[in-house]
């Protein structure tokens, strides 16, 4: 498209939503064979009402998730989960920008899995937050110590929330990208994975380019693969790539 006009409007939002997504999606975005990680500890964030905690937990997985939303309000929380799942809905019924085939087969199915994972996170949250499954955390500064976690999962968060896309959201700049993911990064000894890697009009996202040059001074090895899941259609925009890091081996 050579027209700035006919380019689909991916600004959903002026503020970061509270939208979580179910244990099956978290499969496919993450492409995650769960045997491989009985037995280790697993980090969702920010996890915002996403079900996987809760399901993982059914699966007897040591998960955590953090968000800066995890109070003791309840309600406040069924609340966000509910009106962000109605402005995700109400975008895409109105804007040009199609659903992917990838995993959703309409805008229906796609809400029918985030009220399912809002849902079950709902049902889960009030033990959950007892026996800290659930944290009140935010990036770039966590409470863990260094290499608690052997798999770091974060999605839909860096790279989609940010300065470039929403104006307003001025903190959420390169450095806070670059901190975040180095946080992340800390309190991981395996592998961190980032969801999505967006690809647009050919190229990636500019804080990613930047960043995958940063890291790599810091021995950091990134690893970009297609996996069986996306949202967004359209010819210009690609959101099936997962980004994947370790510390390089000496």
């Amino acid at each position: 498209m050579n027209d700035e006009t006919d380019k689909p409007n991916i600004n959903l939002t002026s503020k970061v939503l509270f939208y979580g997504r179910t244990l099956q999606e978290y499969l496919k975005m993450f492409d995650l064979d769960l045997s491989l990680w009985k037995g280790c500890k697993i980090l969702d964030c920010p996890s915002g009402p996403a079900s996987f905690v809760a399901e993982a937990n059914e699966l007897d997985l040591d998960v955590v998730g953090c968000d800066p939303l995890y109070t003791d309000q309840l309600e406040t929380l069924l609340e966000s989960g509910d009106q962000d799942i109605n402005t995700i809905i109400d975008f895409l019924t109105s804007s040009s920008l199609p659903i992917s085939q990838k995993f959703y087969t309409s805008v229906d199915d796609m809400k029918n899995y985030a009220t399912s994972a809002l849902q079950k996170f709902l049902a889960d949250y009030p033990v959950g937050k007892s026996e800290k499954r659930y944290i009140q955390a935010k990036l770039p500064n966590l409470p863990f110590e260094d290499k608690t976690f052997d798999l770091v999962l974060s999605g839909n968060f860096l790279f989609v929330y940010t300065k470039l896309f929403i104006p307003n959201l001025e903190t959420l700049d390169y450095q806070f990208h670059l901190r975040s993911v180095i946080e992340l990064i800390r309190v991981c000894k395996g592998e961190v994975r980032i969801f999505p890697m967006l690809y647009i009009d050919g190229k990636f996202h500019e804080y990613a380019e930047n960043l995958l040059a940063d890291l790599k001074k810091e021995d950091i090895v990134a690893d970009i693969r297609p996996v069986e899941y996306g949202s967004a259609g359209g010819d210009n925009i690609q959101d099936n790539l997962m980004l994947c890091l370790t510390r390089a081996e000496h």
